[in-house]
Parts: structure tokens; sequence; C-alpha cells
């Protein structure tokens, strides 16, 4: 289980902190965002859902994820979520194996800020879900077990999705083109 049963309960003053308000504003802001976006045709895939209403139903959900376990847990529990899960997909493997590519795309996207580069690093990752480099992470998520969570302190089984690999593998590959345009921080 990776959220501990029987975890002491916050204080008032903590359960009622003004970063809970704010995740849920962002929350509420990207599932707008992403009911817009679903009704643009995406150019290129005609029939296809547009790939940023998937980008923006992920960031809605990491946020989801981040006030329950901020609420019902401790910040170190997220932080081993994501590491567990980068680790588990050879998420440093990946990322090495296909620098240069995903490099190159960010490239394209002309990111002016390190903010550009963190959302064009997520949607170099969604835009290439069909590329060959992904067949061995697919293959990875259809075969893997769902993970024990306890959540509102309901223990539940949490099914591992694409979403949740992209993102976890976003902050790296942003980080890895921060390290090489210093100059967006």
């Amino acid at each position: 289980m990776l959220i501990s049963k029987g975890l002491p309960k916050h204080s008032e003053s903590y359960q009622n902190h003004p970063v809970f308000d704010e995740i849920k504003y962002m929350m509420n802001f990207y599932e707008s965002v992403s009911d817009t976006c679903i009704g643009f045709i995406p150019q290129g895939a005609p029939g296809m859902m547009n790939y940023a209403t998937y980008i923006y139903m992920s960031l809605e959900g990491t946020l989801d994820s981040m006030q329950l376990t901020l609420r019902e847990g401790r910040i170190t529990d997220a932080y081993t979520l994501v590491r567990k899960l980068f680790d588990d997909v050879s998420g440093s493997e990946f990322l090495d194996a296909n620098r240069e590519v995903l490099i190159a795309c960010i490239d394209g996207k002309t990111p002016k800020t390190a903010l550009d580069v963190e959302e064009s690093a997520l949607e170099v990752l969604y835009e290439h879900l069909d590329d060959d480099m992904f067949n061995g992470l697919k293959k990875w998520v259809y075969n893997s077990p769902s993970r024990k969570l306890v959540i509102e302190g309901v223990e539940r089984d949490y099914t591992v999705t694409m979403n949740d690999v992209c993102f976890v593998l976003s902050l790296p590959l942003r980080d890895m083109y921060l390290e090489l345009h210093p100059e967006l921080l």
C-alpha cells in the first residue's frame, strides 16, 4: 500500500490551508480548458479527439491526486508515488534512448519560458504516443497490476495509465531541456 492507513488527522488549520483552494481552482481551470478543446478538430488526425484535451485532463487528474495525497497523507507519499512509477517504467532509460528526438520536438515548439518547456514536454510525449519508442511503455502499462491507494480513508485499486506515465516522464524531460537552455529559467 502506498499511502498509509491510520495517519493522524491533520489540524483544522492544515485542512483549511489556502493551497487546497488554489488546487481546486486549477483543477476547475484545466477541466474547463479540456472541455473547450474537445470541440476543436485536430490537424492530421480526423476522427480523433484533440490531444490537448488529454493533456488538460491529465493535469486535472494530477492535481486531484496531489490534493488527495496532501489531505490524506504526507507530501513524501506523493513524491514516492511519482518516483516509484518513474523507476517502474525505466524512465531514465526511456528518456536517455529518445533524448535527441524528444529535445528536437520541444525545440520545434520554440518555448520562450520554463513554463512553456514544461507544457511542451508533456505535449511532445502525447503527440508521439503512436511512435514505436512507446511500445515498451505501452506493454508495461497493459501488463501492470493495479496498485493499492488509500483515498479519503478508503483503499482503492488504481490502474496506471499512459497519461500517468507521460506526466511522470515530462518533468525530467523538462529538466533535461532546461539544462540545455538555462536562459529560459
